[in-house]
Formats: structure tokens, C-alpha cells, sequence
């Protein structure tokens, strides 16, 4: 454990400049004199009522009460949802134990807190997501639709214990700089619905007090942030989310001489950064679609708090914003599902919605729908959501009242060169579409490409909506390292491995210390054929330096995808074609290749090229790891994975044929 800790202190210095290590150097020198000092302890200047017309959420829209209430009656009886699971609270609550596991984090000032050390802590995460409060916005949101004080009970009672137990900067949830940013915009959706300074909450002597220890505490978080932004290597979302939350706190509460300027700091930030983490074409950075949703949330608060605050952000930040939904739209197959590309951990912290039918990723599309006039947006999805109605109030109600049902469908892009997407296939949203999104872009963002997979010249594969090939997701972030590296492995992506190294080197948790770099060398799409020729220099790094081209040609008319593996090198090489496929497939090997069957989509696979290829199955295997899917954090299950095993002796070129069947009974 020791020596894992000081390789990844070394890996870490290495994805650093000079001036970010000086940086570094500075703030541990800072956090020593504020842990010793008196910064913990200083006083917060009294607040000035101060009424903003700025507000995040409505309390209009057509909204069933029923879902929030059922949630609301959990919550009162100490169970809240946590990530995809859901867990009993202490009682009384204790905010700073893991509430998965047990442990009790150590009292030390936070920004000295290991948060990584699993054996102090366990997973962190847990202790984050359930400290962002979004439980308390459903309460909120149940009083608002019943009037029922029950709910004004329990939101007292979690505040008050909250502050009790967190007042001097100690713990796990004074660590993060982007958890107390979602924190405080949970604190805005709730003190907002709940009437903001005149809430109910305050009033009686009790109220009062519990007023002045949150507005308190909210200084203390905007102060904490506005001292603690991620930087330099670390400047990713959590910058951004950092920013949203702070212009929120003060937009929300603008009580405070130093809100005003911490205001345009905060705006500043989210107009620059917006620009530097995503492409021009829409795509995030990192590489990741879960991230891309949990930024695009901060990035829509912010600015809807802007716009109901008598400013707004600039005309090219909302273009940006637009740009980001047009490629998750894209990527969209015909049930509505996006690959599971890059890390995700499902911390979506804007939930909002109760209703079943609603997911982040329809919601985010019906949100910009509304936001930018896009009717065939909101056709993408096809049905109203709760979140757009509590975000958008009654311009949402108003937009799907006014929907054209025969308004013009959505017309995909199929070609995203800055962030590397491609996709191939035909008839796109109808029920006999081929999709096929294929990965040509960078590692990740950053030095360090915290979030990104090593993924190059993979694919993922739809028929008809139905998934065939995937991406097998994250799985874990902290713990478990073994696990933590498949998932963001090359075998765990459909692409090739050579001599079972990863095409980028893994250099701890969220970092890699050599990257390959990806080109796209053609793209040619028209009404008969799609082709997509690219490569990467991961394996450049090997002795016998080996470089991968991935030529990929989808025919239109047979529905054939033809995958083309070019090995340029001298010696020789142990080279797997992996294939991953969901969990409705049933794959058998036969003397032809692979048959797979999913619903009324067949896939017959086929090899040439290899002089003799094995062809092995594995389901749920340990060793090798194999055959694993997480479609949420901290759970897999076992699913088909196909390796195609060959050793080439110098230059080689390996076909890949997948024969695309779709009976005519799919709906």
C-alpha cells in the first residue's frame, strides 16, 4: 500500500509543469498555516437581507405528486438514495460516516483529509453524494406539491444536525471543493421552493436561528470555494461544477459585499472554461457522456440563475451548450440509450425528477428543447419530463402545449472530428436503424486524463435499438484497483490489444501517465457505404514498436461491417481482437465463427487474415477478466466477451466481417 502511494505520488509529479508543482507547493504551505491558524475560526460578516429576483427552480409545470411523496416517506424513515443503492441513515444522523460501510473518516481539517485511503474512509464517494442533500430537495419538493410540514420537520432537523457536526472546516465534506458546490446548489433548489427568506422554516425564534446558522454556512462554503478551485492538471469538471455552485450561492444569496465580486469570478471562470472543455463540435473533453450530462447541469443552473437575475451569460456559452445536447442527440440509438463511454460514476446531482420514465439524458434533451426553440429535440425523447417542468416552469408547460407533433424529427450528425466521434450505419430513429459509434479522438482531457478510457478505434454497435456491441462501462473508482484498471482497459473495449498491454499506460486512479494520441486519416459517408479509416501510436511505446490502423466500412445495402486491423512492426506479437456484447446476447462459437443473437437482431462474425485464430468465449470470467458489464457504480454482471487471438510475425493485416441480420417482426 506504501508503495502504491509513492508510485502514484511520482506518476503525479510527472503530469506536472513547474508552475503547477510551485502552485502545489504554495497551497500545502497555505492549508499547514490555515489548519494552525486562525482561518478556521474566523468570523463571517453579518448578512443583509437582500431579495434576488435569481432562482434555479419553479414550483409550476404539471407535476403528480404522487412519486415525490413515496420518495418523501423514505426519507422520513431514514432512507435515502445514494448513488444506485439505497441506505439507511444513522439515527441520529452522523453526516461524516460512510454510510455504505461504516467508517468514521478522521476529524482532521478537511483539505489535510486522505480521502483516497480506502481503509480510513471507504469508498468516498458515499460519504460525498450523501452529504450533497439532494434528499432535502425532495422534501421540499413534497411540501411543495402536499403543504404537508412533515416534510419542513425532517428538513430542519438534517440542517441543523448538519451544522452541528460541520461547523470548523474538519472532515470529509470540507475535502472537496465540488462538493460543497453541489451542496449549496441543493441548498438554493430547497431554500427557493420553500420561500426563500420568509420559508416557513423560520418562523419562529428556533427558525431564526436555524436562518442565520445556514446563511453561516453558505458564507463558509462560497469563502472555502473561492479559495480552493481546481487547477492546472485538475481543472476539469470540477472546476466548472466549482464555478456553477459558487454563482449560484451568489446569485441566490447576494448578502454579502465579497458575493459581488466572487459573482464575476464565478462567471469569468464558467465562460472560459466552457470553451476550454469542450470541442467546437459539442463533444466534452474528457471523453466521458456521463460527464458530459453532470456539466452540462452546472452549466444550465448557472445560467438559468444569470437570466432570472437580470443578467445572462454570453450568446457563444448558450451556442456551446447547444452544441453539447446536438451530439448527445446523435448519439442517441432509437430507444434512447447512449453508450457508456469513458468513466461514469451515476453522481448525477440535479435529480429533480421521481418519475421512473424520466432519465438524465432525456430530461437534459426536453431541457434544451425549451431552452432553444428545438422541437425536434424534444422529438428525440417524445414525451414531457418532471425535471424540465420544475427547472422551466410554465415556458415548459407552454412549449409542449404548442408542440407540433409532425414537427421535423431530428436529423443526427454523423461526424464530430474535434472530439473523435464517428458514426456509421442507416436509417437512423426508425426501427430498422444500424448505429455504429466509433472512437477516433483523444485519451481525455488534461495532463492527466482523469476520466477517459483507453478506448481507441473502439466501437459500439445498435440494431433497431437493440444492443448488440458495448462499452462495458466503469465499475469502481477507488477501490478495488484491479477491477478499476479492466474497466478502463483496452480488453475491456472493442478494439485491439497487443501483447496484453493496455494502448495507454494506466498511472493511478484517474490518471495516465503515456497516452496514445488518435488521428483520423478518412471519413466518407453517403447513401450506400460509410468508411472510417484512423490510428494510434499506443503501442509505438513497445520494444518492437508496433502502430495500429483501424479501417472500418459499413456497406448500407447488405448491412455488412467489414473491420480492417493493419499491424505495422518487425517482430512478433501476440495481438486480441476483443468484442463485448450486451447482456440479452447469447453467443455461440461455431466451425463459421461467432453467431450472436439478441431480440430479432443476428450477428454473424467472421474472421480472415489471422493464420490461425483462436476464437475464445468468456462470461464472467476472473482470469483473464472477461465477460463483465457495470451499468452502475459499484455493480457488474456477467456478459459474453469474444477474444480473437493471434501471433503475428512482423506486419499483418486481420479482417473482422460482422453480418447484420434484422427480422421484419422487430417493432
Amino acid at each position: 500500500m506504501r508503495r502504491d502511494k509513492l508510485t502514484w505520488y511520482l506518476n503525479r509529479l510527472t503530469n506536472m509543469s513547474p508552475v503547477e508543482m510551485l502552485h502545489r507547493l504554495w497551497r500545502s504551505l497555505t492549508i499547514l498555516a490555515q489548519d494552525r491558524g486562525g482561518w478556521r475560526h474566523a468570523a463571517v460578516p453579518a448578512p443583509q437581507r437582500v431579495d434576488s429576483a435569481a432562482h434555479i427552480v419553479s414550483a409550476g409545470g404539471e407535476i403528480q405528486a404522487a412519486a415525490y411523496v413515496a420518495e418523501a416517506e423514505q426519507i422520513l424513515q431514514g432512507r435515502i438514495k445514494v448513488l444506485n443503492k439505497t441506505l439507511s441513515l444513522s439515527q441520529p444522523v452522523d453526516w461524516r460516516r460512510n454510510c455504505l460501510t461504516g467508517e468514521q473518516p478522521p476529524d482532521v481539517f478537511g483539505k489535510k483529509l486522505d480521502y483516497r485511503d480506502t481503509a480510513a474512509v471507504g469508498d468516498i464517494k458515499y460519504v460525498w453524494v450523501q452529504n450533497r442533500h439532494a434528499h432535502l430537495v425532495t422534501l421540499a419538493q413534497a411540501y411543495v406539491l402536499t403543504a404537508d410540514e412533515k416534510y419542513l420537520a425532517v428538513i430542519r432537523q438534517h440542517l441543523h444536525s448538519w451544522f452541528a457536526q460541520n461547523r470548523n472546516f474538519a472532515g470529509p465534506n470540507w475535502t472537496s471543493s465540488l462538493e460543497l458546490a453541489i451542496r449549496l446548489i441543493n441548498w438554493s433548489l430547497v431554500w427557493t421552493l420553500l420561500g426563500g427568506w420568509d420559508s416557513r422554516l423560520f418562523d419562529d425564534a428556533t427558525g431564526a436561528a436555524l436562518r442565520r446558522d445556514w446563511l453561516d454556512m453558505i458564507y463558509r462554503h462560497a469563502r472555502f470555494i473561492r479559495g480552493y478551485f481546481s487547477r492546472f492538471s485538475s481543472a476539469n469538471n470540477h472546476l466548472l461544477g466549482e464555478a456553477a455552485g459558487l454563482y449560484v450561492a451568489c446569485a441566490i444569496w447576494p448578502c454579502w459585499r465579497d458575493f459581488a465580486g466572487w459573482r464575476r469570478t464565478a462567471r469569468r471562470i464558467l465562460e472560459q472554461e466552457i470553451t476550454k472543455q469542450v470541442w467546437d463540435d459539442g463533444v466534452g473533453k474528457e471523453q466521458s457522456l456521463f460527464y458530459q450530462i453532470f456539466v452540462l447541469d452546472f452549466l444550465l443552473v448557472a445560467g438559468l440563475a444569470a437570466r432570472r437575475g437580470a443578467e445572462d451569460f454570453s450568446a457563444g456559452y448558450w451556442r456551446r451548450v447547444e452544441t453539447m445536447l446536438e451530439f448527445l442527440a446523435s448519439l442517441c440509438n432509437q430507444r434512447h440509450t447512449v453508450p457508456m463511454i469513458g468513466d461514469s460514476d451515476d453522481g448525477y446531482f440535479l435529480l429533480l425528477s421521481q418519475s421512473r420514465d424520466d432519465r438524465p439524458l432525456q430530461c437534459m434533451l426536453n431541457i434544451g428543447a425549451v431552452l432553444f426553440s428545438r422541437a425536434d429535440l424534444a422529438a428525440v425523447y417524445g414525451q414531457r419530463d418532471d425535471k424540465s417542468q420544475w427547472l422551466l416552469g410554465a415556458d415548459a408547460a407552454r412549449f409542449y402545449r404548442n408542440l407540433d407533433p409532425q414537427a421535423e424529427k431530428f436529423r443526427i450528425r454523423t461526424a464530430f472530428p474535434q472530439g473523435g466521434y464517428y458514426i456509421l450505419g442507416k436509417d437512423f430513429g426508425s426501427s430498422g436503424e444500424v448505429k455504429i459509434v466509433a472512437d477516433a479522438g483523444p485519451l481525455g482531457y488534461l495532463a492527466i486524463a482523469a476520466h477517459g478510457h483507453a478506448d481507441a478505434l473502439s466501437l459500439v454497435m445498435s440494431v433497431g435499438g437493440e444492443e448488440i456491441l458495448i462499452d462495458p462501462g466503469t465499475y469502481v473508482y477507488q477501490t478495488q484497483k484491479e477491477w478499476r484498471n479492466y474497466f478502463r482497459g483496452t480488453a475491456a473495449h472493442n478494439t485491439l490489444s497487443v501483447d496484453g498491454c493496455d494502448q495507454s499506460q494506466i498511472g493511478g486512479n484517474f490518471m495516465w501517465t503515456k497516452k496514445a494520441e488518435t488521428r483520423c486519416l478518412e471519413w466518407h459517408s453517403d447513401a450506400l457505404a460509410d468508411r472510417l479509416v484512423a490510428e494510434h501510436d499506443g503501442y509505438r511505446r513497445l520494444p518492437d514498436p508496433v502502430g495500429h490502423r483501424r479501417r472500418m466500412d459499413f456497406d448500407k445495402h447488405t448491412n455488412l461491417l467489414r473491420i480492417t486491423d493493419r499491424l505495422d512492426c518487425a517482430g512478433q506479437h501476440h495481438v486480441v481482437r476483443c468484442w463485448h456484447f450486451a447482456e440479452a446476447c447469447a453467443v455461440v462459437l461455431d466451425e463459421a465463427g461467432a453467431l450472436v443473437t439478441s431480440g430479432g437482431v443476428s450477428l454473424r462474425i467472421s474472421a480472415a487474415g489471422g493464420r490461425d485464430t483462436r476464437w475464445r468465449l468468456y462470461r464472467a470470467s476472473e482470469e483473464p477478466k472477461a465477460g463483465w458489464v457495470s451499468r452502475k457504480f459499484n455493480e457488474k454482471e456477467a456478459i459474453y466477451s469474444l477474444w480473437m487471438e493471434d501471433e503475428i510475425q512482423g506486419s499483418a493485416e486481420l479482417m473482422t466481417s460482422f453480418a447484420i441480420t434484422l427480422r421484419p417482426e422487430i417493432p
